[in-house]
């Protein structure tokens, strides 16, 4: 049973090894994409047994290489030498070779036939086995049987050892392949306690230690295995007189065999070191092993250096150069091992202390690789993507490492594998952390593993949206120029509309920052920044981004000073058609008018474009709707623009042009709000011309055009100068009043005061003094809400009382006159004026008389004194005036008494002007004590002695037609004599004018026979007639330009 036993088990472990190596990569781990909770034991054992099958199939496959190159040999197939992916199996050969064969079988079946000459008959069995047993024509035992009989009675001398010693070989190689053991052993240790000389027989004593080994390590005994390989190592180590390929085969097998027994033994350190031993030396064995073998020996050392978890050992062998790609191979795999076994954090240590060893091995691409997915099932995704950048931007088409090397097709493949699978992640990664840390060497990274991708031309991949990916790597890294030639590209694929509008975008803004800081719109690089927006413009005319692009293209040109491009600009976005949101375009609307308006107030208004493009954006405004500020910053712009090119003509000598072109211009614009200044900037002109009927006629145009009262007032007002200019003072004066009415909120205080009082002069002149009081009245009211200084309005305000006193307004002066007493900071001079005024109003209202008639004399008391000592000029003028309007008064009074009596005599009114009297006595008396007020005596002693001639002759009528007592002619007749008295000395008095004497003369002469003998000299001027009214035009005249000029200072 056991013997069946030790057959089953090698058969089928064979078995399942030939499946085994019909799958591609199966030793290559499978590691999952999440990381799984590994049972590391079970990993383990199911690792062993993959292990055991393919060294079980391995060392068959070696040992019997051996025998298939001696077969080679002897049928003369040079073919097969050297040759790794060699076939066993002969039928994959030709007809001819098949018939070759077939001939040495039975001329070798012949030749064993011979019993005369063993050694003939030995030699055909050897050849007869050999050429049999790999044409399999005959298994193992068959084999082994045929070279028994050639052994059998074989001579044993020293011509044919060699054959001897090579038919046991082929026993025991053909015993051990049929898994007989023992019987293989006790063969191979025959052969070698033969003493042969090593010098003529090393190669068959180097076989019978390996398949002695092989006999050892078959049962398991792998320490022993190794010792019989040592063994052979040491006889092939001094093997100089074998040939070169010879040796090389059987130190590779050796060394291979070496491997594997310490590895089975579990003396990783050994299996390590004679892995990095056979990858030294690999150049030599390379080319006698098969593919799978030199794999196996890959997986063997990398599971060993996973083992051992040597660090300087992995440094070791990635630094040597001898061992080069191959012992990096083994690093890389060991990084699954220890991956796959659940200690993928420990792969950094070791892969950081060899990462610059593989910098220019082809094998990085791998190294990367392995690094990566024990960084992935770590979890450690930061390092992850930051690795990545060698598994893309590093290994790039166009990088320093790829220049170095020509790959296989196969390593191709795998390094555009490895740039398809990382680079989309971490190009994004690198972009992010950019975006981050403000880096520009991230950026940098993001931009060179998105251009290796784009190199490599994967046909999977979106070439138009990966471009779009570049270039915004390569923005951020302020490389403009690579940007912009990657958006454009971008531009180049089929893109849908959003994708092509995001590549628009992009190159607006890559060019926007690329002329951030520039100063000149004229640079190569603003031209660029330009074309794209205009680009964008033209292929998305709707969209807001386009056109807010196309905006502040226009605002940055403005502020660069090129008005005319930002004019163009602006005009090209008010010129396009609406935009789909309602809001959208309304704002849009309003942003772009505003800002045109803004940047023609800036350009020079004497261009005739800049004034028609105010113009036309006025018209625009009046077809769409803007904010009100928009649409009056529009309308100040246009009749700016209009008023500025006006004076441009003007300056030309073009004066009436310059006129003409601002009245047009307020036909043609008559909605505008400012439509009165351009229009009165127009009738200054006309003025300065002296078209007067001209300009009576155009305010006549425009006073029902214009409905804004508080505009049409102005114009209102130079209709006003124009018919004071021509002669036409009533109508003048009723229309500055109405120019005055007109503007209820008074724009212009200054320009109305003006008018008023020309109104009021014009009223003055031609004696309408109730229209002229009116008119002040209303110059008045709107001083006292203009006027500041309180010294100029109560100088008004005293004028205004005196005129109404003249005018018998009485108790409106009085008003006045107190209202004018009540402002600040007066001087004593006007003050006392004005309280002078008061004290006239008062006493003309004839309420108390008597006590304002004692405050006059005790104010004249008071200030006789100043005049008399100080000789002060302004006390002497106050207290003319006082005397004046005193006396002025009396004289009214005096008069209204005598019209009153005409009619009506009586004695109680009589007694009134004798009332009178003794006011003026009062007066008299106080005046003869001062040498400065001769005249103002006179005067006053006139009116007293005139008083006195009409108080007797009103007697004398009372007596005769009223009352017949004697006591009114006695009084009559004293009050005679007294006046006579006062008139006759106010005659001797010689400073006593002619006027004055004449006066006094005429009222002698009608109480008594008396003869003039002063001849008149009568020097009054007659403000009625008409060269008087003429002289008042020049004057009229300049109160017009004064009122122009005041509006010009507006």
């Amino acid at each position: 049973m056991k013997k069946y036993l030790i057959y089953i088990v090698p058969i089928t472990l064979i078995y399942i090894s030939n499946n085994i190596y019909s799958l591609d990569g199966i030793f290559i781990p499978k590691i999952p994409e999440k990381s799984e909770v590994v049972d590391l034991k079970k990993k383990i054992n199911n690792e062993q047994i993959e292990q055991e099958k393919m060294i079980f199939r391995s060392i068959f496959d070696l040992h019997f290489k051996n025998w298939k190159e001696e077969f080679n040999r002897e049928i003369e197939y040079e073919d097969f030498k050297s040759n790794k992916n060699d076939k066993v199996d002969v039928d994959e050969n030709n007809r001819v070779k098949e018939e070759k064969f077939n001939k040495v079988l039975d001329f070798l079946n012949k030749r064993i036939e011979i019993k005369h000459n063993k050694i003939i008959q030995a030699e055909a069995s050897f050849k007869l086995a050999l050429y049999s047993y790999f044409t399999k024509k005959i298994d193992a035992l068959k084999a082994i049987d045929i070279l028994e009989k050639g052994l059998s009675g074989f001579p044993v001398n020293e011509d044919n050892l060699r054959l001897f010693i090579r038919m046991n070989l082929f026993i025991a190689d053909l015993l051990l392949s049929n898994d007989k053991h023992k019987e293989a052993q006790n063969y191979f240790k025959a052969i070698v306690l033969q003493k042969l000389d090593a010098n003529i027989y090393r190669e068959e004593i180097v076989r019978a230690f390996i398949g002695l080994g092989d006999t050892y390590y078959s049962i398991f005994q792998f320490k022993e295995a190794s010792k019989y390989y040592l063994k052979a190592k040491d006889f092939s180590d001094k093997g100089w007189m074998l040939s070169e390929e010879k040796l090389a085969f059987l130190l590779g097998e050796i060394n291979i065999r070496l491997l594997w027994s310490t590895f089975r033994n579990a003396d990783y350190k050994k299996s390590s070191e004679y892995a990095y031993q056979f990858s030294r030396e690999k150049g030599r064995f390379e080319k006698y092993f098969k593919e799978n073998i030199m794999n196996d020996i890959i997986r063997v050392g990398a599971i060993s250096l996973y083992e051992c978890k040597d660090l300087e050992f992995y440094k070791k062998i990635a630094s040597d150069s001898f061992a080069g790609d191959f012992a990096k191979k083994m690093i890389v795999k060991s990084f699954y091992y220890f991956a796959s076994a659940g200690y993928p954090y420990e792969v950094e240590k070791y892969a950081r202390a060899v990462e610059n060893r593989f910098y220019s091995s082809r094998e990085f691409p791998s190294f990367i690789k392995a690094f990566l997915l024990s960084l992935k099932q770590a979890n450690n995704m930061n390092k992850y993507y930051e690795l990545s950048y060698f598994g893309s931007a590093f290994i790039a088409k166009d990088s320093v490492w790829k220049s170095r090397l020509v790959l296989t097709q196969e390593e191709e493949d795998f390094r555009r594998e490895l740039i398809a699978d990382l680079s989309d992640e971490s190009a994004k990664y690198y972009y992010n952390m950019g975006l981050q840390n403000h880096l520009r060497s991230d950026f940098l990274k993001s931009a060179e593993i998105y251009s290796s991708r784009l190199n490599e031309s994967f046909s999977f991949d979106a070439k138009g949206i990966l471009y779009q990916s570049y270039a915004q790597s390569l923005f951020k890294a302020q490389e403009f120029d690579l940007a912009i030639k990657a958006s454009e590209e971008s531009l180049k694929y089929p893109l849908d509309v959003y994708s092509k509008k995001i590549s628009w975008f992009q190159l607006l803004n890559i060019t926007r920052m690329q002329t951030e800081n520039t100063k000149d719109t004229h640079t190569l690089e603003y031209k660029k920044y330009e074309s794209i927006v205009d680009g964008f413009n033209s292929n998305f005319p709707l969209d807001p981004e386009s056109r807010t692009a196309l905006f502040e293209s226009g605002k940055r040109a403005e502020i660069l000073g090129d008005f005319i491009n930002a004019k163009d600009r602006y005009e090209r976005i008010l010129s396009s058609p609406p935009l789909e949101s309602y809001e959208q375009s309304n704002v849009e609307k309003n942003k772009v008018s505003l800002a045109l308006a803004l940047l023609l107030q800036r350009m020079n208004p004497e261009n005739k474009d800049v004034m028609d493009s105010a113009g036309n954006l006025e018209k625009y405004i009046k077809d769409y709707s803007v904010s009100k500020f928009a649409q009056n910053i529009v309308h100040l712009t246009n009749h700016k623009i209009a008023i500025e090119y006006a004076k441009s003509i003007k300056s030309e000598g073009k004066i009436r042009e310059s006129a003409k072109f601002l009245e047009m211009w307020s036909k043609n614009y008559n909605h505008n709000p400012n439509i009165t200044e351009v229009l009165v900037e127009s009738i200054s002109i006309y003025a300065e011309l002296q078209d007067w009927d001209y300009i009576l006629n155009l305010t006549r145009y425009f006073e029902d055009k214009i409905l804004d009262l508080n505009k049409v007032y102005i114009l209102i007002l130079w209709q006003a100068k124009a018919l004071d200019a021509l002669l036409q003072f009533r109508v003048a004066a009723q229309t500055y009043e109405k120019a005055f009415d007109l503007s209820n909120n008074k724009i212009d205080n200054k320009l109305m005061l003006s008018a008023l009082e020309r109104s009021s002069e014009i009223y003055q002149y031609l004696f309408m003094n109730e229209d002229s009081i009116r008119v002040k009245n209303k110059l008045y009211q709107l001083l006292i809400k203009v006027e500041i200084d309180p010294i100029k309005l109560a100088k008004f305000e005293y004028k205004y009382g005196e005129y109404l006193l003249e005018n018998k307004k009485y108790d409106l002066s009085r008003k006045i006159f107190l209202n004018g007493l009540k402002r600040k900071k007066l001087n004593k001079d006007l003050f006392e004026k004005i309280e002078i005024g008061l004290l006239n109003s008062n006493l003309s209202l004839e309420k108390n008389p008597t006590v304002y008639e004692n405050k006059i004399i005790k104010f004249l008391e008071n200030h006789l004194s100043f005049v008399e000592k100080d000789n002060s000029e302004s006390s002497k003028n106050i207290l003319l005036s006082l005397i004046n309007s005193s006396n002025k008064y009396d004289q009214m009074k005096l008069d209204n008494e005598i019209l009153y009596l005409s009619e009506n005599l009586n004695l109680k009114h009589i007694q009134k002007i004798e009332s009178t009297l003794n006011f003026i006595k009062a007066r008299l008396k106080v005046l003869k004590k001062s040498t400065k007020l001769i005249n103002e005596y006179n005067d006053t002693e006139v009116l007293y002695g005139k008083i006195l001639l009409n108080l007797a002759g009103y007697y004398r009528q009372v007596y005769y037609k009223i009352h017949k007592n004697d006591n009114y002619l006695v009084k009559a007749d004293q009050i005679y004599i007294e006046a006579k008295k006062y008139l006759y000395n106010a005659l001797m008095n010689e400073d006593l004018g002619s006027e004055q004497k004449l006066i006094v003369s005429m009222e002698l002469s009608r109480f008594g026979k008396r003869d003039f003998f002063i001849k008149p000299e009568i020097n009054i001027e007659d403000f009625t007639s008409e060269a008087a009214l003429y002289n008042l035009v020049d004057e009229n005249l300049k109160s017009s330009k004064y009122i122009a000029k005041e509006y010009d200072k507006k």
